[in-house]
């Protein structure tokens, strides 16, 4: 049993952060022992009650695995009034190991994200941007 979780400790992490005009890319872990009951999929009812009142659709929502880690993404995209314009946004999440996270394995969450940008990218490149970045996670639990 880790040292954390023998002393209750929560230790939440922003391993990283990158922001410009097109995007953002957040980054986050959480090695508090998880729920396996809440999930991104497990909280799909409210997370489509709350996108009634968001300019969100969803584009694609699936399970992965992740070196046998189980995953869950949604990808999100809608057109937003910003500035006078109307504009193409996207938000992207990704939970990998969130039902089953313990202080030995800890989840991770990407979130890649365009709202309040006006995006040089296209759907498909978007789309093509996010797929390129999940196929390079090397997923290494501590030990």
């Amino acid at each position: 049993m880790g040292l954390s979780k023998m002393m209750g400790i929560n230790i939440r992490k922003k391993l990283f952060f990158y922001d410009n005009k097109d995007i953002s890319l957040d980054l986050g872990t959480n090695n508090l022992s998880s729920d396996p009951n809440d999930t991104l999929f497990k909280r799909s009812a409210a997370i489509n009650a709350a996108l009634w009142s968001t300019y969100f659709t969803t584009l694609e929502k699936k399970a992965v695995r992740l070196q046998d880690i189980p995953a869950e993404m949604w990808l999100f995209g809608g057109e937003q009034d910003y500035r006078d314009k109307k504009i193409r946004v996207y938000n992207f999440d990704f939970y990998a190991n969130e039902g089953t996270s313990s202080s030995e394995t800890p989840w991770l969450n990407i979130v890649l994200n365009s709202e309040y940008r006006q995006t040089q990218y296209k759907e498909a490149q978007m789309i093509e941007i996010w797929d390129r970045l999940l196929s390079t996670l090397r997923y290494r639990p501590i030990k």
